[in-house]
């Protein structure tokens, strides 16, 4: 069976049925499914409607996913999730480097799934703040192998630390009848999103013409 789908991204209720708010027309209309219409009266004139254009289920989907990026504090380039002052990124380039030791700058972007560029910029920052070492690569000079500081290490130890705690209390807030479920999910939605990902990345490299 189709998923219902909707004229706009807003959506409520009305007088106990679902409705859609037109904003242009003024017209409220019931969700259809995909291949259904409708004949409305609207200023004397009867308009069908054959089917409408955005799913409800794929707008659930990217409001609660827009809606998690806020409230786990994804937005905040300032500090991660846990609280400690650093960007998301830098947190997960220091437990990257803590669990493998050594990584080429292409080993860390592949990992982090970001283009060599912005970690390019990354690792400079890292740098800056004493957290990493970036060193030649004695049998490739043309790429460089980074490592945790000391400094590094305790910065990571500390993001553990607060990251535990967190992921902790985030638990104990999930019914435990229902931890089961988030956990199965996520592993869903993660194998969605890494799908979705590889096809881009195939778009990408497909030769001009062949679409």
């Amino acid at each position: 069976m189709e998923s219902p789908i909707c004229l706009l991204p807003s959506s409520r209720f009305i007088d106990g049925k679902r409705c859609i708010r037109s904003c242009a027309s003024n017209l409220a209309l019931p969700i259809l499914r995909r291949g259904t219409s409708l004949l409305v009266a609207y200023n004397s004139c009867m308009l069908q409607v054959y089917w409408l254009v955005i799913d409800v289920s794929e707008r659930q989907l990217q409001d609660r996913i827009q809606e998690f990026i806020r409230q786990f504090g994804l937005l905040n380039d300032e500090q991660t999730p846990c609280g400690r002052p650093l960007s998301t990124s830098q947190a997960h380039a220091l437990q990257i480097l803590g669990r493998v030791g050594v990584a080429t700058q292409r080993e860390l972007a592949a990992r982090l799934n970001l283009d060599e560029s912005t970690v390019s910029r990354l690792v400079d920052r890292l740098v800056r703040r004493g957290w990493v070492d970036r060193a030649i690569d004695e049998e490739n000079r043309r790429q460089s192998r980074l490592a945790l500081t000391a400094s590094g290490c305790a910065a990571l130890d500390d993001v553990r630390t607060a990251s535990v705690a967190k992921f902790q209390m985030i638990w104990e807030q999930i019914p435990s009848d229902k931890r089961g479920q988030v956990l199965d999910a996520l592993d869903v939605l993660i194998s969605a999103i890494g799908k979705d990902t590889n096809s881009d990345a195939s778009k990408a490299d497909r030769p001009t013409g062949t679409e």
